[in-house]
């Protein structure tokens, strides 16, 4: 995708995950496998795919924060 669409994605992601942005890699699919899309036009991939990656991203802080309290013995606290 163009448009700057991948640094935007990493960068929510880093946001949503607590990780650095250097960290994060992006991975796309191959167009010869996936399904058909029209494209990315103006900005609503950033809206539609940037809400995603900012779901999964709060989804995997939360996982990984609630399975280091549990190894720790810590209870899970707002801090999540």
């Amino acid at each position: 995708m163009g448009q700057g669409i991948l640094g935007g994605l990493a960068q929510i992601a880093a946001e949503a995950t607590g990780l650095r942005y250097e960290d994060i890699h992006v991975v796309t699919g191959d167009t010869d496998v996936t399904l058909f899309d029209v494209g990315s036009f103006a900005s609503r991939s950033t809206y539609a795919c940037g809400n995603a990656v900012l779901d999964a991203g709060k989804k995997i802080r939360g996982t990984v924060l609630r399975r280091a309290a549990a190894k720790l013995g810590h209870a899970p606290t707002s801090w999540m």
